[in-house]
């Protein structure tokens, strides 16, 4: 079983986790979610069944699909601070170029 790791918990990310989760696409013990937010990481843990932890570099270590789901002044200062990933990486940032992403996990898909 694959498991995905998603930064940010915030109302996109959630989006994306719910159909995850409700159409069993991921079974929720194959997702890690952090946030910097204690009730945000709680809510996801209770409605979904998800792992949640405040630490972007046990989620990135943990997945094999790594999912950025967080505000795209925060790329910079978030990726810095992570771990080699391990697999596939996805953004949903919005303005966050390819280049941006490559530089940023170089020889990732």
């Amino acid at each position: 079983m694959q498991t995905l790791g998603m930064i940010g918990g915030g109302v996109m990310g959630e989006a994306l986790l719910s159909r995850l989760v409700e159409q069993s696409i991921l079974q929720p013990e194959a997702i890690w979610v952090s946030d910097p937010q204690a009730a945000r990481r709680e809510l996801l843990a209770q409605q979904y069944g998800v792992q949640v932890t405040a630490d972007n570099a046990e989620v990135a270590a943990r997945a094999d699909v790594l999912l950025l789901a967080i505000k795209p002044q925060m790329f910079n200062a978030v990726t810095a601070a992570l771990p080699p990933a391990q697999g596939s990486v996805i953004s949903i940032l919005a303005g966050t170029s390819i280049a941006q992403l490559e530089a940023a996990f170089p020889d990732r898909p």
